[in-house]
């Protein structure tokens, strides 16, 4: 009776591929890291993502239960302005390797739950389009820059 129910519950959820979860197979993480950050305020995580599938990868979203939220952000230079957007995903093409780092691409944690410092180790998820996750475990480094804005258009 329970490999019955086990099978039927299975096949249940294999209709909603949302419901179950499965490893972002295929990309391998280098150097991740964040900064420190205090609670109710913001920091930024980066890291190395390099795709070895056949495939193009597309992170859809990014979440942590450190943060209210978490954003996919792109820092680009116009007009001489430094200006970070929120991207909607980010593709990795087969062999490709998305560099996250300060003044580029990079994760923003909005909102954090408590006080971030380097003697933490932030947990973080990567989602892609087809519902893989990847779930990392990032060490705090450094300190904010006092320069660095965290301000959007």
């Amino acid at each position: 009776m329970t490999r019955i129910l086990s099978f039927l519950l299975l096949g249940f959820l294999s209709a909603f591929p949302g419901l179950m979860a499965s490893s972002l197979t295929g990309v391998q993480v280098n150097q991740p890291w964040t900064r420190p950050g205090i609670k109710d305020g913001t920091t930024a995580a980066y890291m190395e993502l390099k795709n070895i599938n056949p495939y193009p990868v597309v992170i859809q979203s990014a979440s942590s239960p450190s943060a209210r939220e978490v954003q996919l952000h792109e820092t680009k230079e116009e007009n001489g302005v430094m200006k970070m957007r929120e991207q909607s995903s980010w593709t990795i093409e087969p062999g490709q390797t998305l560099v996250l780092s300060p003044g580029g691409y990079h994760l923003m944690l909005i909102g954090l739950h408590h006080d971030v410092t380097t003697k933490d180790t932030l947990s973080l998820s990567l989602t892609s389009d087809k519902g893989e996750a990847l779930h990392l475990s990032m060490p705090v480094k450094g300190g904010a820059k006092k320069a660095e804005c965290h301000c959007h258009d």
